[in-house]
């Protein structure tokens, strides 16, 4: 009863705390199912892709390497693509960015180049970015971006083209004329196509006609920084993904600015570099941003140098203490390997050496005022050989998640599940562990034989076992439980050849079993600001046997048994409230306290009789509470 009660009060204090709405309001995704492939066509795609889905979910894909565009149905099946065929080249020099609108025109970023009007022998044209429309198989129309300057300020260089007409032109090549562009449409047909280099966005009507531009750089209202994503919302709104200042920027139809959310953080509600945004049926805003949640674990159970439980009975402040500068540590590592730019090797390297490595991604969710509902989270087993390369492709109006595996360069499909345990996820790991020990110890008192006048035989066996799991509620929850249990027995003999009455057999078996469970909340991920908080508890249960028996009972009869038993429990929290400090409080109820075990002991003498009953017992309830400041 004892138990359960200090259980329950370390659950209610979790829950004053912290706030364990942000566990449960998320969702979890299921695999639906693979498609596509490496290749040009027919439904296989290059490397790079950008992705659109219409108003009866059929996808469209965008691929860069191979210059084309591929139509699929909601399977991922096969319905057509543009050019039919890539045999006389491609009217694409590098498609980019991809929309659809509600007449099932297709909209693809790209760069062309545009005739100069009146120019003749050579033709002159000059190079831009520029968006082209495909209707029914066919581009009717290019926007394009830059105009034409006769005298430009720098020099511009040029090069020699060969017209539509078969006849030399000359083209003229603008600083960064192939630069990128987003592009979305409105239910009306307008197009907006936002310049990533110049941070403004330009609306044009269904002519071609340039209407209106709006937005500038910077970090104030109607600016943004480097976007990464723009779409259009059911209510004709552009929504930006704005990467450089962390946030999603809202522009009505007009240009002008009607709402702003999101900082820089890892915390609900925040992004890091958010890059893509999806509005679903309800119009809900739901945006990928580029957090990754790394969890690793490097322990071994029955490593020389890591034997000891994180959560152990010896001196609270010793521990604590190292546990502390060990999390330093942790933060600094993590702050060099973030700026370690060879990735791939990082997380060879940490796979090879991790009895498991998870990186969680994850999915928020927005109304359309900008307010936090739910997130998604997503994991990449980095130690699974398939699917250890799994990189983040697109979100569908209905919500279901692309992902691509970059090796086979296949897409997969997940949907999501809601939050409910998947045993699939849970990082489990079972060691089993024998020791046998063999001794024997010979003793000659010193006279004139050679036979040995005592003899110790000794036979040890154990058995070590124990099962860890570890499992993540959430992107900043992390559940994780042990049992460690061990089973020992010693054998021994001691022969004393000249006295038969003290010749004794001995047994001694011995059992140690150790449950314990840990909740790990990140309260700030950040690396420069890091700080987390353990909620844990410990059970612990021993008992042991003890026999010894003459060997020559016709000459004594003496035996003594032995029993002992341990009980403990251990809850406690441990908490950072600044990146190098942080707080201790634990409670401890031990029995025994002072020594390995309460013992019984029952001596019977030489006739084989009772005559001495002895016990120790003694037991501790210890509460602590520590503060720890490194400097």
């Amino acid at each position: 009863m004892e138990r359960w009660i200090l259980f329950l009060f370390l659950i209610l204090f979790i829950f004053a705390i912290c706030d364990l709405s942000q566990v449960f309001a998320l969702s979890q995704i299921k695999f639906d199912k693979e498609f596509s492939g490496k290749g040009s066509g027919l439904g296989k795609f290059g490397k790079t892709l950008s992705f659109a889905f219409d108003e009866n979910n059929n996808i469209y894909v965008s691929d860069k390497e191979n210059k084309m565009i591929q139509k699929l149905d909601p399977e991922g099946n096969f319905i057509m693509q543009f050019p039919e065929s890539l045999t006389e080249g491609s009217p694409f020099n590098s498609p980019n960015d991809i929309a659809v609108d509600n007449q099932n025109n297709i909209y693809v970023s790209d760069w062309g180049s545009k005739y100069i009007d009146g120019t003749d022998n050579p033709r002159l044209y000059f190079f831009s970015p520029c968006v082209h429309k495909i209707t029914a198989g066919k581009i009717t129309q290019t926007y394009f971006i830059d105009e034409f300057i006769p005298k430009p300020k720098v020099v511009t260089p040029g090069t020699f083209i060969v017209d539509e007409n078969g006849k030399y032109g000359w083209a003229i090549q603008p600083k960064e004329y192939n630069r990128e562009l987003l592009i979305a449409v409105d239910s009306k047909g307008y197009l907006y196509v936002l310049d990533i280099k110049n941070n403004v966005i330009h609306k044009f009507d269904q002519s071609g006609n340039s209407i209106i531009t709006f937005g500038r750089y910077g970090s104030g209202k109607g600016e943004f920084d480097n976007a990464s994503d723009m779409i259009v919302d059911r209510e004709d709104n552009i929504i930006v993904a704005d990467k450089g200042n962390n946030r999603i920027v809202k522009f009505n139809a007009s240009g002008t600015e009607i709402l702003t959310f999101g900082v820089k953080g890892q915390s609900e509600g925040q992004f890091i570099e958010p890059i893509f945004v999806i509005t679903n049926r309800n119009n809900d805003i739901i945006v990928k941003d580029s957090s990754k949640f790394e969890r690793i674990g490097l322990k071994y159970p029955f490593n020389t140098e890591e034997t000891t439980d994180e959560y152990s009975i010896e001196p609270i402040s010793d521990r604590n203490l190292q546990l502390l500068e060990a999390r330093i540590q942790r933060i600094e590592d993590a702050i060099k390997e973030s700026e370690n730019k060879d990735e791939s090797a990082k997380e060879k390297l940490l796979a090879k050496h991790s009895r498991y490595y998870t990186v969680i991604e994850r999915i928020q969710v927005f109304n359309s005022r900008g307010e936090y509902k739910n997130k998604i989270i997503y994991k990449i087993d980095k130690n699974n050989k398939e699917l250890h390369d799994l990189v983040f492709l697109a979100i569908d109006p209905l919500g279901r998640l692309y992902l691509r595996d970059q090796d086979r360069m296949v897409i997969r499909r997940y949907r999501i599940s809601g939050l409910f345990p998947k045993l699939s996820e849970m990082e489990a790991t079972y060691t089993a562990r024998t020791e046998n020990r063999d001794e024997d110890f010979l003793e000659d008192y010193g006279d004139i034989d050679k036979k040995a006048d005592l003899e110790d035989l000794r036979l040890d066996r154990a058995l070590k076992q124990t099962l860890l799991v570890n499992y993540d509620l959430s992107e900043k929850w992390n559940l994780s439980m042990h049992n460690k249990h061990s089973i020992a027995k010693q054998d021994s003999t001691l022969n004393t050849p000249p006295k038969p009455e003290d010749n004794y057999d001995y047994t001694n078996n011995g059992w140690d079993n150790n449950v314990g469970m840990k909740l790990k909340y990140i309260a700030n991920p950040d690396p420069y600001r890091y700080r987390e908080m353990n909620f844990y508890s410990q059970f612990l249960a021993g008992a042991s046997k003890y026999r010894s028996d003459a060997i020559f009972t016709n000459v004594n009869q003496q035996k003594t048994r032995r029993e002992g038993t341990s009980r403990g429990i251990i809850v406690g929290a441990d908490m950072d409230i600044h990146p190098k400090a942080n707080v201790i409080v634990e409670y401890l109820r031990l029995r025994p306290d002072l020594t390995s075990r309460n013992i019984t002991t029952h001596i019977y003498d030489v006739s084989g009789d009772l005559y001495q009953i002895s016990r120790s017992y003694n037991s501790a309830s210890i509460i602590v509470g520590e503060i720890n400041v490194k400097f």
